[in-house]
């Protein structure tokens, strides 16, 4: 079937599917080549290519563009050439959230295979492969070389006795480094580095408690420790991976309360040459059988049998290296593996994609403004009145892709605070992940991660703003795994570590003096 109309206007459907993808390239020339045509037509007909005129400029987003360009680029049904790929790259470059998404090639080939997938399957015919290598080969993976520090102090030996979770976790992610071609370099600290001439190999095969008696091991100095690691990664560029359990000793017969709070900023001024811009601490929470003696606060020794213990893999590096590294190696998929966070700079100006959900997860009514000057606003709203009080419930989608906690972090409605500049009391009663969005919300699972549901029981009366944050404290899991007393080990205490708290304050403060939050979202509420 063809469209007609005066003149030499005449369409068929396979001509407009190739027109479509050029009317986004070139919309100005089409519109001034076609509208004589257009305007001459029947109503219907001026009308159905009205609407698809309207229809391809309003996709107007990043993603959509992306989408476009590699359909256009498959449709001659000989894959990607060389051109096309550069087009390709040159248009991620250009956004930001297109950047994110697809700064490793292997998800940019996903993608562009979904697509060929799609278009086989409408055309009953195959996209012709192999794709171009430019697309996928033409980018080189960096490899980095590793510095590793094991701590040898005597509070170490527990976790090398026997056949324990410590030396699976610590043989397994050397293992992954090293089958992916990335150098490591072993050394022991302490009071000074003590490198292990041997390799990856070589060292998991000889390691035991007895091999770790070198150096001057009678306690574990952890700011000086981490002094050194951070100072070596700033003079060779090497990222440093220190493994320890993270027990910061006390001076003899120091006073408690005033020994922890130094502790804090202590490690404050340990981190505070890091790039605050360029660089980040990945902290890995593992946990093992512990089979020796344990020093407590006042270095008085315990004696412990298979007891579990915490651990911790501290990477430090880029943020590029630290934002990757969790998924690069498995790291949640090794043995021990219980918890992470990731230390690093940001600034409340770096909002996420967010967007308000019509339906999902709602109650009582409320439409979404058509005023284009607020990003975030509802209006015309009516209360749930079937439960008492009334209750209004709306849903918030929100990228939270980028933000440095753990998934349970992010899930925890503890996270989150909304301030109402007339005083209402508007919480964020639930978080869940974007999968339980509706169908009538499900253009928002591809940039949406997450779903905050927000409640109240009372509004102004009129137009107010509320701003919705995430607030940048110590995820829950730090809080609990802290304890300021440690001397009864044997009973209590299992999955703690003395001062661990003030450990990892201390370097969110070297990063983040004076930044509360990772976010601050505007929501407007018409409420008249």
């Amino acid at each position: 079937m063809g469209f007609r109309g005066r003149g030499d206007f005449n369409l068929s459907m396979q001509e407009l599917e190739k027109i479509i993808p050029k009317i986004e390239l070139d919309v100005i020339n089409f519109i001034n080549s076609t509208l004589v045509n257009i305007l001459s037509m029947k109503y219907y007909q001026s009308f159905f290519i009205l609407f698809l005129l309207c229809t391809v400029l309003a996709c107007s987003r990043p993603e959509d563009e992306l989408e476009q360009m590699i359909s256009r680029s498959l449709m001659d049904n000989q894959g990607l050439s060389a051109k096309e790929c550069n087009a390709i790259h040159g248009l991620i470059s250009k956004h930001k959230s297109l950047y994110e998404e697809f700064e490793e090639e292997s998800d940019l080939k996903k993608l562009v295979e979904q697509i060929a997938e799609k278009m086989s399957k409408r055309k009953s015919r195959p996209i012709d492969f192999p794709l171009a290598a430019s697309c996928f080969g033409a980018a080189s993976i960096e490899k980095h070389a590793y510095n590793v520090y094991l701590e040898n102090s005597a509070s170490m030996d527990g976790y090398y006795q026997g056949n324990t979770e410590f030396k699976a976790a610590l043989y397994n992610l050397l293992t992954r480094i090293n089958v992916e071609k990335e150098s490591v370099s072993l050394h022991f600290i302490n009071e000074k580095i003590l490198p292990i001439q041997k390799e990856v190999r070589d060292f998991i095969s000889s390691l035991s408690s007895s091999s770790l008696a070198v150096g001057d091991r009678k306690s574990s100095k952890l700011d000086k420790i981490l002094e050194k690691v951070v100072g070596n990664y700033q003079s060779d560029g090497k990222p440093g991976i220190l493994v320890s359990d993270y027990i910061f000793s006390l001076n003899n017969n120091a006073d408690l309360g005033s020994e922890l709070d130094k502790i804090k900023y202590t490690i404050a001024n340990t981190c505070e040459s890091l790039d605050k811009d360029k660089d980040a601490i990945l902290v890995m929470k593992f946990s093992s059988a512990f089979n020796g003696l344990y020093f407590d606060m006042y270095n008085k020794n315990h004696k412990l049998s298979g007891k579990d213990r915490p651990f911790y893999f501290w990477l430090i590096g880029s943020k590029t290296l630290i934002h990757n590294f969790m998924k690069k190696y498995g790291v949640e998929g090794i043995e021990g593996f219980q918890d992470y966070l990731i230390l690093d700079h940001s600034t409340e100006e770096e909002k996420p994609y967010q967007a308000l959900l019509s339906h999902t997860l709602k109650k009582g009514r409320f439409n979404i403004c058509r005023d284009q000057a607020k990003e975030l606003c509802i209006e015309n709203i009516e209360f749930y009145d079937r439960d008492k009080p009334p209750v209004l419930k709306f849903a918030l989608g929100i990228d939270l892709s980028k933000i440095p906690l753990s998934p349970s972090a992010k899930l925890s409605t503890d996270a989150y605070i909304v301030v109402s500049e007339r005083g209402d009391l508007i919480e964020v009663e639930s978080v869940h992940l974007i999968s339980v969005a509706e169908d009538s919300d499900e253009r928002f699972k591809g940039t949406a991660t997450h779903i905050l549901v927000l409640n109240t029981k009372s509004l102004y009366r009129g137009e107010q703003e509320v701003k919705l944050r995430m607030k940048k404290e110590i995820p829950t899991w730090v809080v609990t795994t802290h304890t300021d007393k440690d001397t009864d080990i044997e009973n209590s205490g299992g999955n703690q570590t003395f001062g661990f708290r003030y450990l990892i304050e201390g370097v969110n403060f070297a990063f983040n003096p004076n930044t509360a939050f990772y976010f601050e979202v505007p929501i407007t509420i018409r409420n008249n």
